[in-house]
């Protein structure tokens, strides 16, 4: 019996997940083959009172009335609770139980964060094809140290879970293969996934595919669609994406006239305070004094050029990936900081 098939019941005892699911469909008396202790219940009748137990604590927490960091004891206790019985559903071989399970131990919600744990939670959801445990099982192993082997691995579960459809694995695995992580460098690879998440409306695939469309990496150069796919991106708070849209509007890149107006100030405003990019400060304070306008230009097309060629380091925690294509010149950073570039 492989452990995919085990079925842990309340009294400890595992079985094989088809053996116990026919003692209940042929209502043969509900107890334990060996320790005739009475069965469990249906993992999805445990998953759902261990569900209401932890929305009522979520619903205090959103008011707050309450934070994880220091949740009262009622509220612990019923998290506990909670926790319990998620882990009972996923011992019973419940993937939407083992999916939660670690996803829960991964963001400390009433309990100690343990990256050991979490990974095994999602191990068992996702060999059972679950996409989102695939999706965060490939992002906990691309997370430092930044090892070949585990970067291969990420991979293969992104792509796993981006042939589902998941949008945030397909964004992910677009940023693999833009930078040759665990994957052959690709940039036609990483177009063609960062516009299936794009298109589902993920903000980080947006960003990315606008960056490809601008230098013509993957897909053909079009600096116009580029603007188009960093203003979806930036009206979803994407900070990137707002610091290259400031940037484009500021030397009039992939934009008509009539769009530059207004609209320049606005967006590097916005750009200035939210990630502090240096195009802003020279947009609104004026550019650095000294030599002639087109030299001016020529600076800043050099700084660009120079930043695309230099990486960042993955960062640990939640967002673990930098995005090095742009730099720090230009704002880089926010939600890329998934996956670690």
């Amino acid at each position: 019996m492989s452990k995919q098939s085990a079925t842990t019941l309340l009294c400890t005892h595992a079985f094989h997940g088809t053996c116990v699911a026919e003692l209940r469909k042929f209502c043969v008396k509900q107890v334990g083959p060996l320790c005739r202790t009475p069965l469990s219940p249906k993992p999805e009748k445990i998953f759902d009172e261990a569900m209401r137990r932890y929305m009522l604590i979520f619903q205090s927490v959103l008011l707050g009335a309450a934070s994880w960091d220091n949740l009262p004891a009622s509220a612990q206790r019923e998290m506990d609770a909670a926790i319990k019985g998620w882990r009972a559903a996923a011992n019973q071989g419940y993937a939407l139980a083992q999916f939660t399970v670690g996803n829960i131990v991964e963001n400390g919600c009433g309990v100690a964060s343990d990256d050991a744990k979490e990974a095994r939670w999602y191990r068992k959801a996702a060999d059972q094809g679950d996409a989102q445990a695939q999706c965060c099982l490939g992002l906990l192993l691309a997370k430092e140290p930044r090892e070949a082997h585990r970067d291969k691995e990420a991979a293969q579960w992104f792509l796993k879970a981006a042939t589902q459809g998941n949008a945030r694995a397909q964004s992910y695995l677009g940023i693999m293969f833009e930078h040759g992580r665990g994957v052959a460098q690709s940039d036609g690879e990483a177009a063609k996934w960062s516009q299936k998440a794009a298109l589902q409306g993920e903000a980080e695939a947006q960003c990315t595919l606008g960056v490809l469309l601008d230098d013509g990496r993957g897909v053909a150069q079009n600096e116009a669609e580029a603007v188009k796919w960093f203003r979806k991106a930036a009206d979803q708070g994407h900070a990137e994406a707002k610091c290259e849209l400031g940037y484009h509007y500021s030397i009039g890149k992939g934009v008509t006239k009539r769009q530059i107006g207004s609209a320049v100030v606005q967006e590097v405003r916005k750009t200035r305070v939210r990630t502090g990019a240096i195009r802003s400060r020279w947009l609104l304070q004026g550019w650095p004094r000294g030599g002639t306008k087109r030299q001016r230009g020529s600076d800043v097309d050099a700084k660009v050029s120079r930043s695309r060629a230099h990486g960042s380091p993955m960062r640990p925690g939640n967002h673990v990936f930098g995005r090095p294509r742009r730099g720090s010149e230009r704002g880089a950073g926010g939600a890329v900081a998934e996956i670690g570039r």
